[in-house]
């Protein structure tokens, strides 16, 4: 079981009907928000994605089939979950400080690798070195190592226009499940942190990192188009 697939017996009992999980991958989450934005606004259809497709890729991409703040309805943010930044252990380095005092050693800068272009990785290195002020250059690896180890930061949402009655329900739900053992452990194992809010809260929080990474992707120049 992952984060994202809570135990099948916890779904039917609080749900009272089975569950379908459908992964719709690709464009970073933009192929599985469309389907789901494309679905019927009942609350049967239900999206648990990252950050990306709902607070990030409308700075990235210039065109998308789909407005998230428009046409999607927060339900709850499941957890949060680290990135981690890593030195070679032969460097030397560490800790932070030593990293921060190693980069402003080298008027050069040094080369910070991430799992590509526009993803959650690239531009949290991007909110690094402007906030340290740091000369970093940025080297898109295409490798996802890191995020088999700490995957990306999942939340859930269903479409605009769904009855506010049945978004509070499947909150109550959303948020039951996350509280079982088995799904505490899960995020422990994963180093993740549970979050469980309420939806008005979800979406001023949707909006805040929203705002955050449009001006550090304007910043980095970062395109996926």
């Amino acid at each position: 079981m992952t984060v994202t697939r809570p135990p099948p017996a916890a779904r039917r009992t609080l749900l009272a009907q089975p569950v379908v999980i459908e992964n719709k991958a690709g464009a970073g989450g933009n192929v599985g928000t469309a389907a789901v934005v494309q679905a019927p606004a009942d609350g049967y259809t239900l999206l648990v994605t990252s950050s990306a497709p709902i607070a990030i890729n409308g700075s990235l991409y210039k065109k998308l089939p789909f407005d998230a703040a428009r046409d999607l309805v927060p339900v709850t943010n499941v957890l949060r979950m680290p990135l981690v930044l890593v030195v070679n252990p032969a460097s030397g380095i560490n800790d932070l400080a030593g990293l921060m005092a190693y980069v402003r050693s080298k008027p050069e800068g040094v080369s910070i690798a991430n799992s590509g272009n526009g993803t959650p990785q690239h531009l949290t290195a991007e909110l690094f070195r402007d906030a340290a002020r740091l000369k970093l250059d940025h080297v898109p690896m295409m490798f996802d190592s890191l995020a088999a180890i700490m995957p990306h930061i999942k939340s859930g949402k269903v479409k605009a226009g769904t009855p506010q009655p049945v978004v509070d329900k499947l909150n109550a739900a959303a948020l039951q499940v996350m509280k079982t053992p088995e799904f505490q452990r899960v995020l422990n194992d994963a180093g993740s942190e549970f979050v469980g809010d309420t939806p008005a809260h979800f979406a001023q929080f949707v909006k805040a990192e929203t705002v955050k990474w449009d001006r550090i992707v304007k910043q980095s120049g970062a395109t996926l188009d």
